[in-house]
């Protein structure tokens, strides 16, 4: 048995692909805990600052067979005296019963415990996907074909919102209306003699010789292909004076990702956030549960890892700027393991965790729930921009209820779609907080609004505040 993959029963091509990627290792919870996977870079360790500074701590980590490779998620003193270092390990047999990674991660933080550092300090670069239902479809069940929706006439409030997010694509009705790049690549930048690891530009195409909406070359659209062009459409429909701007991470997870795009990582889309910090309202589109601190048996009662430490930098330096929030979905597991950057919802203020209603008020049954849910609103069969030039078949499979059940529905899309998730839930809410917030007032003060605006819900919804309706779906769904 290989411990990097160890078995998991995968109900969807895409968890499939990201799981065998070869730069991903995974942790499966054991039953009959949430069906939560932990996802990783198969070598990679990320090490906090006072880790890193600890000579006890970086001579037990090269004991077990891992290096500085020198480089840091952040730019050099960005933010100031609390950087990330990546460390590397040599060899990744996948001889254990768990990955490589996670079994270091596990032997490191008795000894983190020892020196009086904290456990989140040693952790994996875990592998990201938007708002993801682990052993089943992401986001939830394929995009549909929709009909044309008219855009509201932008306003003049002009309030920046950053999309952080998968998937991007230069066409379509969003095309226009946003500016986009894409976020960076740690990866050896080396030619000759020793690897050099650092950062790169990720690429807007695809590899060469691959078609950008079919990058594993199956014949059917990549599943999170028009993500990011699909939640910058919600915001503007709730917030039509935005500024939008999209920085895109590739979530194809094809063999060629391993050269070029790159596969989202906690240290890239970390980098990411920092990069927009400035902005007024941050939609960032991932939820990933962190690895925690022991193995599980399957005995714990809603087990959860330590906070993400490379975001955690992030929130600690603008914790205390009410001009700035972030909003994240909650992930699609229907369970309660908190999913990151969304739980930070219960150490910040402006941190906003967002998850989804089913249209007759009740909490939609893939929607994750729990304290660190700050709210939810609807995220079902919304509608927003997407993609042209496809007609085929989706790579995720048709949901139960629906016609062609378990098929691979054939779809045209003209640039419009419906699709469901909290990862098109979050984004009502950032459209609102932008959409709310005065002249002189900020978008803390906007969210204050809508949280005293709004009903908590009950333990059957276990989501927090109670948005539904505030963001109306179109009048043709």
């Amino acid at each position: 048995m290989n411990g990097n993959k160890p078995p998991a029963g995968f109900a969807s091509a895409f968890t499939r692909h990201v799981a065998l990627h070869p730069r991903v290792a995974y942790y499966p919870y054991p039953e009959p805990l949430c069906p939560v996977l932990v996802r990783m870079v198969i070598d990679e360790i990320l090490v906090g600052p006072n880790a890193a500074g600890n000579g006890v701590v970086t001579g037990e980590l090269i004991a077990r067979g891992a290096e500085d490779t020198e480089a840091t998620v952040f730019d050099e003193n960005d933010p100031p005296n609390a950087n990330v270092a990546i460390w590397r390990l040599h060899d990744t047999p996948g001889n254990g019963a768990h990955p490589d990674v996670a079994e270091l991660v596990w032997q490191m933080r008795p000894i983190l415990a020892a020196q009086g550092i904290e456990p989140g300090e040693v952790a994996p670069n875990h592998v990201l996907i938007p708002a993801p239902t682990n052993f089943h479809d992401c986001p939830y069940g394929p995009p549909r074909r929709h009909d044309p929706i008219a855009l509201p006439d932008s306003s003049p409030l002009q309030v920046t919102i950053a999309v952080i997010d998968s998937g991007y694509q230069d066409t379509g009705p969003i095309a226009g209306l946003v500016s986009a790049g894409y976020g960076d690549w740690f990866s050896d930048l080396s030619t000759v003699g020793k690897p050099k690891w650092g950062w790169r530009p990720e690429s807007a195409s695809a590899a060469s010789g691959l078609n950008p909406l079919d990058q594993d070359g199956d014949g059917r659209l990549d599943a999170l292909v028009g993500h990011a062009n699909f939640v910058a459409g919600v915001i503007l429909q709730a917030c039509p004076g935005a500024k939008v701007v999209v920085e895109s991470h590739n979530g194809a997870f094809i063999e060629a990702d391993s050269l070029n795009p790159a596969v989202p990582t906690e240290a890239s889309v970390a980098r990411s956030l920092w990069k927009h910090r400035d902005a007024a309202v941050i939609n960032v589109g991932f939820a990933f549960p962190t690895l925690p601190d022991i193995p599980l048996t399957g005995s714990e009662i809603d087990p959860a890892g330590p906070p993400s430490w490379s975001l955690d930098i992030v929130f600690q330096s603008v914790a205390d700027r009410p001009a700035h929030v972030v909003v994240a979905p909650a992930g699609n597991q229907g369970c309660t393991t908190p999913q990151y950057p969304a739980a930070f919802s219960l150490t910040y203020p402006n941190a906003v965790g967002v998850g989804s209603l089913a249209p007759d008020g009740t909490r939609s049954a893939f929607s994750n729930h729990g304290p660190w849910v700050s709210c939810c609103t609807e995220g079902e069969d919304v509608a927003s921009t997407f993609i042209v030039g496809w007609s085929g078949e989706t790579e995720e499979a048709e949901l139960k209820g629906y016609p062609d059940a378990g098929k691979h529905p054939t779809q045209e899309f003209g640039g419009w779609a419906s699709w469901q998730g909290t990862s098109f839930a979050a984004p009502k809410v950032a459209g609102l907080i932008g959409a709310l917030t005065p002249g002189e007032g900020t978008p803390l003060d906007a969210w204050s609004q809508l949280q005293k605006g709004s009903p908590v819900g009950s333990t059957e919804i276990d989501m927090g505040h109670v948005l539904a309706g505030l963001v109306p779906q179109s009048p043709d769904l």
